[in-house]
């Protein structure tokens, strides 16, 4: 959350998303990944097997 704070003050776009794992199989476990101005800044790689639950603009 600070990533983008940080991004918005200086008038770049960003996208925070927030990702789960199927909790049936080993409990939950989640993930935040951060984009702006169109490139990867933190997170990556995903997991494909995170379901992305949230995004904030």
């Amino acid at each position: 959350m600070t990533g983008q704070r940080g991004k918005e003050r200086r008038g770049i776009d960003s996208v925070l998303h927030l990702g789960v794992r199927d909790p049936t199989r080993t409990g939950l476990e989640a993930h935040a990944w951060l984009d702006a101005g169109g490139l990867t800044v933190t997170g990556y790689p995903v997991d494909p097997a995170l379901t992305e639950v949230a995004r904030f603009v």
